[in-house]
């Protein structure tokens, strides 16, 4: 019996381990996605073809094939995968596992060719965060004959490394969690062979310990299993919140924070900076924070403080005494400026609403004053809308980054501007949106989301001075490379 390590797996381990990064650099964090499984037909020239996973270009998969008669057969990968190691239990059972980083592109499922007649099982899951240049830090097969399959130790050597283990056995049968890790696939043939994946986070360097798993059936059986380390993807810059999606590095800022590139070098990079959005008063909705995107901003190596706007506070109805919705803060990163949301006019006072990255919307006022709707910041956000003239109280809507608000009517509030949706995070999020103004009737404030910088919305008039506009949403930060 032997264990084999291809020549290719042994090359990338030498690599991924050579390659040290100095200074402040921080390791992202590997998450996985739902594995994708299969059983072969049992045909002269054996295939296994598994579908793809939910992937996203830049995300790495990893996949295991269990083949029945070991080391006597050949397996052909699909194009593109790289194989980390293969484990032969004599003839008795191959283990091989394989790695490839998914591109735009991928077909909807991947096979294996075996060169003779045998059956194989196999599963593949995907990551996103792995380190695609150089994913697999290291690698170790063992082989047994019993009721316990147990992987070797092996040795990570950064923060941060997803650990899997995998085991296969030639007979039907399962395979219990090993201590501590989580359940990828368990899968068997009918009358073997089987196979199983396990993971678990190790978030500091060192030794990872033998995993232990117990085959069932209380029967000794040839297996073979491996212990793969998955490096993480080096991050070149700190601060935020890191995160990756689709090949990219992204750092989110909800606070003020420093964002560092002075130990790895300048790089091109989008960021998204928006203000926060302006607070609501009574009839005025707040307007949305100053919106600035780029797509290509250059950042040096160096440190840059990071500010976060809050969002403006409400406008309130106490008494007789009425108050305007405030600004939001500023959002400041290197030389974009994020102007934050215009506050709403208050109805009683009958005010304008007030400039900002998006101007608030004006205040109604019942003896017919149109009161006006603020500016926005050229090339940020847009205008409020005013308040109705008709006497009928109906305030403006905060302007948005994505268009004015609209006007006050005889008989409802106006409509707050539109936002713009931007997906840098990861996921489409519409930010710097304005709120809704409102009048004599409508339904209560609504905050606007933290972390969006949208305008708080209008509260209508309480007669009994017990009304309050809705907070505007903090700003945000993101930037991505």
């Amino acid at each position: 019996m032997r264990i084999g390590i291809s020549s290719k797996a042994s090359l990338a381990m030498v690599v991924a381990t050579s390659i040290l990064f100095i200074g402040a650099v921080a390791f992202a964090a590997i998450v996985s996605g739902t594995s994708t499984t299969n059983i072969s037909s049992y045909v002269t020239i054996t295939q296994l073809t598994i579908n793809k996973p939910t992937v996203s270009a830049g995300d790495m998969m990893l996949a295991s094939i269990a083949v029945k008669d070991g080391s006597v057969v050949n397996v052909i990968p699909p194009s593109g995968w790289t194989q980390i190691a293969r484990t032969d239990n004599g003839v008795n059972i191959a283990l091989i596992s394989y790695w490839k980083v998914a591109t735009a592109s991928e077909p909807t499922t991947y096979t294996w060719t075996i060169d003779q007649q045998t059956k194989a099982v196999g599963g593949i899951t995907p990551y996103s965060g792995v380190d695609t240049a150089n994913p697999i830090d290291t690698v170790a097969g063992n082989i047994g004959l019993g009721t316990l399959a147990t992987t070797s130790v092996i040795t990570t050597s950064v923060a941060n490394e997803e650990v899997v283990a995998l085991y296969a056995t030639d007979v039907n049968r399962g395979f219990s969690t090993p201590t501590g890790m989580t359940a990828k696939y368990n899968l068997a043939h009918t009358g073997g062979p089987s196979t199983a994946a396990y993971e678990i986070l190790q978030a500091t360097a060192g030794t990872a310990s033998s995993r232990s798993s117990t085959i069932t059936g209380n029967r000794a059986r040839n297996w073979a299993a491996q212990q793969i380390a998955l490096r993480p993807a080096p991050v070149y810059c700190t601060g935020g919140t890191i995160t990756t999606s689709g090949g990219l590095t992204i750092h989110t800022f909800t606070a003020d924070e420093t964002f560092d590139c002075s130990a790895t070098g300048g790089k091109t990079a989008s960021v998204l900076v928006v203000g926060g959005g302006g607070g609501g008063a009574t009839y005025g909705g707040g307007g949305g924070g100053g919106y600035i995107y780029d797509a290509s901003h250059s950042v040096a190596a160096q440190a840059y403080s990071v500010t976060v706007g809050a969002g403006g506070a409400k406008g309130t109805h106490i008494g007789s005494v009425l108050t305007d919705g405030s600004n939001g803060g500023n959002s400041f990163f290197d030389t974009m400026n994020a102007v934050g949301g215009g506050g709403g006019g208050s109805g009683g006072l009958g005010n304008p609403g007030l400039n900002g990255g998006s101007g608030g919307g004006g205040g109604g006022y019942n003896a017919g004053v149109s009161a006006s709707g603020g500016s926005g910041t050229a090339g940020q956000g847009n205008s409020g809308g005013s308040a109705s003239g008709s006497g009928s109280e109906y305030g403006g809507g905060g302007g948005g980054a994505g268009g004015a608000g609209s006007n006050g009517s005889g008989s409802s509030g106006g409509i707050g501007g539109i936002g713009v949706g931007n997906s840098i995070s990861g996921s489409l999020v519409t930010y710097a949106a304005g709120g809704a103004g409102k009048g004599a009737t409508g339904a209560t404030a609504a905050n606007a989301t933290a972390n969006t910088g949208s305008g708080g919305d209008a509260s209508p008039f309480d007669g009994g001075g017990g009304s309050a506009g809705g907070d505007g949403g903090s700003g945000i930060v993101i930037i991505s490379y």
